[in-house]
């Protein structure tokens, strides 16, 4: 498709190169690569472009967490190394936009014991 999208905040479009090439913005992408591009933006496809999805953040309230999985060996967005198949928690209250190298596996709510 041509035409371009508009993404919210907290949404992207999860993207994977048909080819290796460089973006407009002169990242060199490899075949087979996948990358976010997040709102709030307009999003103008490239021939080379595959859009796999449309991912919306997460909400985190106080006394959840996400579960998250690696899809892949990465570093995550605080530094640390994740390996695949971890599992790890994400606690911090607000929107969460999961990377391209994570899973939601679900969302889990504390129980206060009294």
């Amino acid at each position: 498709s041509t035409q371009s999208t508009w993404v919210e905040k907290n949404s992207a479009l999860r993207l994977r190169a048909l080819r290796d090439f460089t973006d407009s913005n002169g990242v060199k992408r490899r075949a087979g690569a996948e990358w976010l591009f997040e709102g709030p933006g307009t999003y103008l496809p490239a021939v080379e472009v595959d859009v796999v999805e449309a991912v919306k953040a997460q909400i985190i309230r106080p006394n959840e967490a996400l579960k998250l999985s690696a899809r892949e060996d990465f570093t995550d967005s605080h530094g640390n190394s994740r390996t695949v198949g971890e599992e790890w928690l994400v606690v911090t209250p607000g929107a969460y936009l999961p990377r391209v190298e994570e899973t939601v596996v679900t969302k889990v709510t504390a129980h206060v014991l009294c």
